[in-house]
This record gives C-alpha cells, structure tokens and sequence, in this order.
C-alpha cells in the first residue's frame, strides 16, 4: 500500500474539474442555470454590463465585434480568426467573459471596495 506524507502545509492545486463541478453545484444550490444565477447573484449586483458566462448567443467574434470593444477575436497558432471556445458543463471553470472595465470593477468589489469607492457588495 501507498503511504501519503505531506511536510508542512499542504499545497492548493488548480483544478478545472473542481470549477466545473463547483459550477454544478452551485446550479443545485441556485435551482437555476449557471449563467442565470451568476448574473442574478454576483454580475447584477455589481452592474457587470459587459460581462456573461461563455460566449452569448449572437455575440460574433469577427471584427465588428472587436470594433465595438465585446470580445477579442480567438486566433490559432498562425494568427488565423477561429470560432470562440464554448465552455458547455465546463463553464464554471473558465467561462465567465466580460470588458476590462468589468474586470476591475469586480476586482475593487474583492478587494472591499467598488469602483466608485463605497463599499463593496461581495463581503
């Protein structure tokens, strides 16, 4: 038999499976879809416009889009457009898309501050 040791403090591990079996569970939790009880319970609470889980539903990739500042373009290996990825039952571990402006207002709201400098809804 195997024997398991650990020395010190165990170390985190990042794990896809874990997100997307977290996304699942908080589906359960939610009795809703991911992408509807994320924006109910954490994008619109922080007014999170230009953010979603995966990419929507007639939301293009193609350069009118990268105009209009939505989404970057997804390019291969030789800078060639290719369709977005789609998470699917993976989304909870890397779906979750949205505008730098977005971004950082979820990082003030983390950090116990919003954007504008009040207090943070995510405590």
């Amino acid at each position: 038999l195997l024997r398991w040791r650990t020395r010190g403090a165990p170390r985190a591990r990042y794990s896809n499976y874990g997100y997307a079996l977290l996304g699942a569970a908080l589906e359960r939790i939610w009795d809703a879809p991911l992408a509807r009880a994320l924006h109910a319970q954490v994008l619109a609470p922080l007014r999170l416009a230009g953010s979603w889980l995966d990419t929507p539903a007639g939301v293009s990739t193609g350069a009118s889009t990268v105009a209009a500042g939505v989404l970057a373009t997804p390019r291969d290996a030789d800078g060639a457009p290719v369709p977005a990825w789609r998470c699917g039952v993976f989304a909870g571990a890397g779906g979750l898309r949205g505008t730098v402006a977005d971004l950082l207002t979820f990082c003030a709201a983390h950090g116990g501050g919003s954007a504008g400098g009040g207090p943070g809804p995510l405590r």
